[in-house]
């Protein structure tokens, strides 16, 4: 079960808002022309990840992985980084896991 911290309150399962802000962030990603158009699932509880550091560790990977990498200028076909395009939520039905649309 993951808690949102402050809310007191445990959830098991991706909630209607939670939708609806990724569609919103999918809609306005093509509205930009960057669509996300790739899926990664990160299933945590498959890692040696401490429980609760969930969300911490996405942060890590994410923002010191994926960001600089895409922000990189590509040399090969002289093209300039594009900003990242990203949404993403965890979710808890069978164990930790990220949902990340880039």
């Amino acid at each position: 079960m993951v808690s949102n911290p402050g809310s007191g309150r445990i959830s098991h399962s991706i909630k209607q808002g939670s939708i609806a802000r990724v569609l919103n962030a999918v809609n306005f990603a093509a509205s930009k022309g960057l669509p996300l158009n790739t899926c990664i699932t990160i299933n945590f509880w498959q890692t040696c990840c401490p429980k609760g550091q969930e969300s911490a560790v996405f942060a890590k990977l994410r923002d010191g992985r994926f960001t600089p990498f895409i922000r990189r200028a590509q040399k090969k076909i002289a093209s300039p980084g594009v900003p990242p395009t990203y949404v993403w939520t965890l979710e808890n039905s069978c164990g930790v896991h990220a949902h990340w649309l880039l």
